[in-house]
């Protein structure tokens, strides 16, 4: 049963996706309707079982998080951009990530590079580099908080924060 909801949600996705794809024509069903039952079927055999779920308040917190911080970041970068001075300080920074290892770890660092004026250029274990726009900015507060939403959403319980981790290199 498990595997047969698995291959559901993998169908729906790749039906949603094929159905952007092709603008929703329906002549384009003839070929997009194997597509999609292939895909499902070959997305359950390579991909390992859900071993998370996201969780709704998670997702909601998340979401609102990532929306404010990309608008805000989003707006920084531009002002920055034509400011005249060009007022930017770039920096590689670490930071000792509190998630656990796997997916919510992964989805932290790929949201890190979603942000405006960051990137994760390196991960290993549970330090995390990351390329930042200007080194002056509370970077380090800001992904703190994205660490929460990140955690929120998939019900994680991150441990207190060591006040000394990590810093700009």
């Amino acid at each position: 049963m498990h595997v047969l909801r698995r291959f559901f949600a993998y169908g729906f996705v790749w039906l949603l996706l094929w159905w952007l794809l092709s603008k929703g024509q329906a002549a384009s069903w003839l070929v997009g309707g194997p597509t999609v039952l292939a895909a499902a079927g070959i997305s359950v055999w390579l991909a390992p079982p859900w071993g998370w779920r996201w969780k709704l308040g998670g997702l909601a917190r998340f979401v609102w998080h990532f929306g404010c911080a990309s608008l805000a970041g989003g707006a920084d970068v531009a002002w920055r951009a034509i400011h005249p001075g060009l007022p930017i300080d770039p920096r590689m920074m670490e930071y000792e990530s509190r998630l656990p290892a796997g997916t919510a770890r992964v989805f932290f660092a790929n949201v890190i590079s979603l942000c405006p004026g960051t990137v994760s250029a390196h991960v290993r274990g549970s330090l995390l580099r990351i390329h930042v726009l200007d080194g002056q900015q509370p970077v380090r507060a800001r992904l703190a908080e994205l660490e929460r939403a990140v955690g929120a959403l998939f019900g994680a319980e991150l441990p207190p924060e060591d006040p000394r981790a990590g810093g700009a290199l």
